[in-house]
């Protein structure tokens, strides 16, 4: 394989064999404007499930809610199509947002008042787990850093918190 670099002329290049013997000879390329370049879609595919009880421990206030498997509707349009239906309604991050009674709602069409509780509990349980192992992580780290510091300084007693390094 020969690399190959422009040359101070444009559209000329001069490969690195050249550039070894002195040689600089030139070879033209081509003009770049005469690539062309094109980006086409093809159609769009929604599929519409039901909603249901979820695990998310992420979800901090009412019930999770998640996708089921059982898929209500399938449709297939082209792009041009879809944005004509949506003709530029989009919905901010805000309205994407429900409300905990907006998931209680929508779940107890379909679920349990015992099932929505329950998946509240279990996802409260597992973000409170996930909370102490966070802790426990950064006093590990925490001490690993005072004992290295300890080494660095002589022995030195210190407290390690959230602001910085204190001396006792």
């Amino acid at each position: 394989k020969m690399k190959s670099q422009f040359c101070n002329e444009p559209g000329h290049l001069i490969s690195s064999q050249q550039m070894k013997t002195n040689n600089q000879a030139c070879v033209h390329v081509s003009d770049k404007a005469t690539m062309t370049r094109t980006v086409s879609f093809g159609n769009i595919q929604i599929h519409e499930f039901r909603r249901t009880v979820g695990d998310n421990p992420a979800c901090r206030g009412g019930p999770p809610m998640a996708l089921s498997r059982k898929r209500l509707r399938h449709q297939v349009k082209t792009v041009d199509e879809y944005e004509k239906v949506r003709d530029g309604n989009r919905r901010t991050k805000k309205e994407m947002l429900m409300s905990r009674t907006e998931r209680r709602t929508i779940l107890l069409k379909v679920h349990s008042k015992m099932d929505i509780y329950e998946a509240e509990d279990e996802a409260t349980k597992i973000r409170e787990s996930r909370e102490r192992a966070i802790t426990q992580l950064e006093r590990q780290e925490r001490r690993k850093l005072r004992n290295v510091v300890g080494r660095l300084v002589g022995k030195k007693r210190f407290v390690i918190g959230k602001e910085g390094i204190d001396q006792m």
